[in-house]
């Protein structure tokens, strides 16, 4: 055992002396996680963003002597659905694993985090040594999340024209038009309702596998202050959207995500397609419109997705788009009281 110090603060609060420090195991993480280079100004703007007024989070750092050795983090809902759940992270540096940092760093946030979160999710990447603490604890799987990336280079120009040409002609001939959004369009759009329904309803039909999970509700307050983070994190949002002729209702539609700090990344955000308008390849046609602007207007090498494992269709639309395995995140679900009785006897 060795002699840890463990301080905790509501995210806002953690002192300057130690920020950097902090990013500095984030960049740890990143990097040890990721198979591109991570910049540590990614990291940096993402940590520094004011997190959205919806949620809480609070931290815990670890110190061995003046070194930070680790963190964990703790963040839920105190406005909308889900009041009763958290979400967990935690990161020991490597030669300081296997010494039961992580039971205390876990201890410590179950015991400091509001009594309304009843429920922790913990997530672990598959194959690592935190599938391994989380599975003595008995933690539930409850969700697997398949990463994925294609490499922009895997394709030519010509070909993602034919493609992005077919995919549309095709979609026209059904009756649907898509539309290229920037990130001043996108926010202008979240005012209107149909906007923010179509987001609503692709949240709540979203493959969650045995996750426990409220309804969501969508405002566009909500909506607006969601992607505003995103904006003060450095992002750039690049839409796509999907458009029934007849009614010139909203069909569906694909976001990605390029920081400024990571322009050699795309996020994908979110994609999908209305029930009533499914079967018409609409996913697929939007994501070539999205690759092929990708390629024409930005600097991004790797486009990274992810999709639950039970998400047959989203699968089948990354193979075509030439996305391989990066890595697999494992969700597991604890009740809180039978988590720290689990934790104080690791």
């Amino acid at each position: 055992m060795i002699e840890i110090t463990l301080l905790g603060f509501l995210k806002e609060s953690i002192p300057a002396q130690n920020r950097d420090a902090l990013v500095g195991l984030l960049h740890e993480y990143e990097k040890e996680t990721n198979i591109y280079s991570i910049e540590r100004t990614f990291v940096e703007n993402t940590f520094n963003a004011t997190i959205p007024s919806e949620f809480k989070e609070y931290w815990v750092l670890v110190f061995h002597n003046t070194e930070m050795i680790a963190f964990g983090y703790c963040y839920w809902q105190i406005k909308f659905e889900n009041l009763n759940k958290g979400s967990i992270r935690i990161f020991v540096k490597k030669q300081f694993r296997r010494k039961k940092i992580g039971s205390k760093v876990l201890n410590f946030l179950l015991k400091e985090i509001d009594a309304q979160v009843t429920t922790q999710t913990i997530m672990a990447f598959e194959g690592t040594d935190g599938e391994e603490f989380l599975k003595q604890l008995d933690g539930n799987l409850v969700f697997t999340e398949l990463t994925i990336a294609s490499k922009l280079s895997d394709f030519t120009d010509e070909e993602v024209k034919q493609k992005v040409r077919k995919s549309v002609e095709e979609a026209h001939k059904k009756g649907f038009s898509s539309k290229f959004v920037d990130t001043g369009e996108l926010l202008i759009l979240s005012a209107n309702q149909d906007f923010v329904k179509m987001i609503e309803r692709n949240w709540n039909a979203t493959p969650i596998e045995d996750q426990s999970s409220d309804e969501i509700t969508m405002t566009s307050e909500r909506l607006i202050e969601s992607f505003n983070y995103r904006i003060k994190r450095g992002d750039q949002f690049l839409t796509v959207l999907a458009i029934h002729n007849e009614s010139a209702k909203f069909a569906g539609y694909t976001m990605t995500r390029v920081n400024e700090y990571q322009p050699n990344v795309g996020f994908q955000h979110d994609t999908g397609v209305l029930e009533e308008y499914r079967g018409n390849n609409l996913g697929l046609t939007m994501k070539y419109k999205l690759l092929q602007h990708l390629k024409k207007n930005s600097k991004v090498e790797f486009w990274e997705t992810g999709s639950a494992a039970s998400n047959i269709y989203m699968q089948r639309i990354n193979a075509i788009l030439k996305h391989k395995p990066l890595k697999t995140k494992l969700v597991f679900e604890f009740k809180k009281s039978s988590l720290q009785e689990k934790v104080e006897n690791h």
